[in-house]
C-alpha cells in the first residue's frame, strides 16, 4: 500500500460464517456470482457448474452445509 501511496490506519477482520445456504446467506450470492464467471470464462462447463451449485442445495436440505470466510476490511489514507 506504502508503494501506491497509501498510509494504512487499521484493520478489521470481517468474519462471515454461514451454517445454512439461502438467499439471506453471503455464500448463496457468492455462489451465484462464481458461477457464470466461471462459466463465461470457459474454467468449467456449465453442467458442472451446475452440479456445484446442486452440492450446496442438497448439503443444506442434509443440515450439512458450512461456509466460513474472513475478509480482512483495511482502512487507510493517501499520503502526499
Amino acid at each position: 500500500m506504502r508503494q501506491v501511496g497509501l498510509e494504512p490506519l487499521h484493520q478489521t477482520p470481517v468474519p462471515i460464517l454461514n451454517r445454512s445456504y439461502h438467499v439471506n446467506s453471503v455464500s448463496y450470492w457468492a455462489a451465484r456470482l462464481i458461477h457464470p464467471f466461471v462459466v463465461g470464462r470457459q474454467a468449467v462447463s456449465a453442467e458442472d457448474a451446475e452440479a456445484w451449485l446442486q452440492e450446496f442445495d442438497t448439503l443444506e436440505q442434509q443440515g450439512a452445509y458450512f461456509f466460513s470466510i474472513l475478509p480482512i476490511l483495511t482502512e487507510a489514507v493517501k499520503v502526499a
